[in-house]
C-alpha cells in the first residue's frame, strides 16, 4: 500500500503537536486503559514516616479543594518553603479553592488538635462543609453507586455466603438516603467493608474494572470527604510547625486550546510511517493490517473524524504545570521534597510528563488512563528560547515512550480494557 505523506509540516510547534497527538489519539482508540496504574511512590528510607505522611497530607488537601466530579475543578497543591514559614500554591481552574484551603488551613492552625475528641470534632467541621460545597459531586457518586448494585445484586440473591445478603441490604438502604451529609456518613459507618472487600477481590479481572470494583470504588469515594479530613487533621495534630506561619496563593490554569487542524498527512499510513524509526519503515504495511484486524470498527475513519471534528478542547493538567510554575522559578520545595499534590492519580500523559522531566520530580500515584485532551503544560509560554528548549526536550522523550506503547499494542493485540476510575481502589490488574 502507498504511503500517504502529504506536504510537509513547517511550523515547528504544529509539527511537534501533530507528533504528539496522533499517537496519543490511536493509543486512545485502541485502549484508552493502557498505561500502567501505581499507587503512591515510597518516601526514602531516613524520612520516610514523614514524607510519606507529608505527600498523603498534600493529596488530601488537593482532594477537599476539588469540589465537581470529572476534570473541571482537579486541584494541585505544592508548598514553597520560606525563610518564615511556608506558601501554599493551589492550582485549579476555580478560585473557589482558594477561599476553602485558605479556610481548612485557618481551621487546622487555629484550632485546639492535642486530644482526640478535638481532631473528630474538626474533621467532622471540614468534611461536613466541603461535603455541602460538593453536593452535585456527592449525588453523582450515590447514583452510580446504585447503578452498580443494581448489576451485581441479581447474580447473588440466592448466594448463601456468610454476610453477603446482609451487604446487600446494607447497601441498597444505603443508596436510597437523599440527603448528602447523611449519606457520606451512612458509607462511613458502613459495616460491611469486609465482605465486599471479599467480593471485590474475587471479581478482579484484567478486562478493566469489574461492576463489583465500581460498587467498591464508589462507596470509597462516598467515605472519602472525613477519610480526607482525618488525613489533613492528623497531620496538623502532629507537625503543627508547619502551620505556624503560612500563606495561600492561587495559580490559575491558562485557557484551553484547539486541536492542531488535520492536514493531507491526517491519516494512519503516515502516522505509522512517522512513528517507526528510518531503519523500521517497512513494518508500516504489517502493522496497518494488524490494526485493520483489532478493531470492529473502521480505525482510519475514526481517527481521521475526531481528530478533525473540532469537539476536542484541550486543558493543561493542574499538576504538570504547577510542577513547571516551580521548576521555572526555582521555588524551593518544603523539605526539598519535590511533590505535587493532586485530588486525583494522575493520568497516562502527566506521569510521563513527570517522568521524563529534567526537575527530577517525584512520579505521583497514576491511574494510567490516557487523555486525548491532555495539553502540554508549557504551550501558553515558549516565548523564550529556554522554555522552547525545555518543551521539546521532555515533549520528545514523551512523545518516544507514546509511540512504543502504540506499537507495542498493536504488536501484541491487546484487548480493548474498560476505562479504570481515576482512582487507585482497586478491583484491577494491570497489565503494565
Amino acid at each position: 500500500m502507498a504511503l500517504k505523506t502529504g506536504p510537509p509540516r513547517l511550523e515547528p510547534t504544529q509539527r511537534l503537536l501533530h507528533r504528539f497527538y496522533e499517537p496519543l489519539q490511536l493509543l486512545w482508540m485502541l485502549n484508552p486503559a493502557r498505561g500502567q496504574s501505581c499507587s503512591a511512590p515510597i518516601a526514602g528510607e531516613q524520612s520516610s514516616d514523614f514524607l510519606g505522611r507529608w505527600r498523603g497530607f498534600l493529596d488530601a488537601l488537593s482532594w477537599l479543594c476539588d469540589f465537581e466530579h470529572g476534570g473541571k475543578t482537579v486541584s494541585s497543591i505544592a508548598v514553597q518553603a520560606l525563610p518564615s514559614g511556608n506558601r501554599f500554591w493551589v492550582c485549579c481552574g476555580h478560585e473557589a479553592a482558594l477561599q476553602h484551603l485558605t479556610w481548612v488551613l485557618s481551621l487546622l492552625a487555629g484550632e485546639e488538635l492535642s486530644l482526640p475528641c478535638d481532631q473528630s470534632r474538626v474533621v467532622r467541621s471540614i468534611a461536613m462543609t466541603t461535603i455541602s460545597c460538593s453536593g452535585d459531586k456527592v449525588k453523582r457518586y450515590s447514583r452510580e453507586l446504585s447503578r452498580y448494585i443494581a448489576k451485581v445484586a441479581g447474580p447473588l440473591e440466592g448466594n448463601l455466603s456468610p454476610g453477603i445478603p446482609e451487604m446487600i441490604r446494607a447497601l441498597r438502604q444505603l443508596a436510597s438516603l437523599t440527603d448528602v451529609k447523611d449519606l457520606c456518613l451512612e458509607a462511613v459507618a458502613f459495616g460491611h467493608l469486609d465482605s465486599l472487600n471479599r467480593v471485590t477481590e474475587a471479581s478482579i479481572s484484567p478486562d478493566g474494572p469489574s461492576d463489583w470494583s465500581l460498587v467498591r470504588h464508589f462507596m470509597v469515594r462516598l467515605r472519602s470527604w472525613h477519610q480526607k479530613a482525618t488525613i489533613v487533621v492528623r497531620f496538623a495534630a502532629r507537625f503543627r510547625n508547619l502551620l505556624k506561619e503560612y500563606e495561600v496563593l492561587w495559580l490559575p490554569l491558562p485557557p484551553s486550546r484547539s486541536m492542531p487542524p488535520s492536514d493531507a498527512k491526517t491519516n494512519l499510513m503516515s502516522v505509522l510511517k512517522r512513528m517507526l524509526k528510518a531503519d523500521e519503515k517497512e513494518r508500516v504495511s504489517d502493522l496497518y493490517q494488524a490494526m485493520e484486524g483489532l478493531r470492529t470498527f473502521n480505525l482510519e475513519q475514526v481517527f481521521q473524524e475526531s481528530y478533525s471534528s473540532g469537539w476536542l478542547s484541550l486543558a493543561v493538567h493542574s499538576e504538570v504545570f504547577l510542577l513547571e510554575h516551580f521548576h521555572e522559578r526555582g521555588i524551593r520545595f518544603v523539605h526539598n521534597d519535590r511533590y505535587i499534590g493532586c485530588s486525583k492519580p494522575s493520568c497516562y500523559c502527566c506521569s510521563l510528563y513527570m517522568r521524563y522531566h529534567p526537575g527530577n520530580f517525584v512520579l505521583r500515584p497514576s491511574h494510567g488512563n490516557a487523555w486525548v485532551t491532555w495539553s502540554p503544560p508549557l504551550l501558553s509560554k515558549c516565548d523564550t528560547q529556554e522554555i522552547r528548549q525545555r518543551n521539546l526536550f521532555v515533549m520528545n522523550r514523551v512523545i518516544e515512550h507514546l509511540r512504543r506503547d502504540v506499537v507495542r499494542e498493536i504488536e501484541n493485540r491487546f484487548a480493548r480494557c474498560k476505562r479504570r476510575p481515576d482512582s487507585t481502589s482497586g478491583g484491577y490488574i494491570s497489565l503494565g
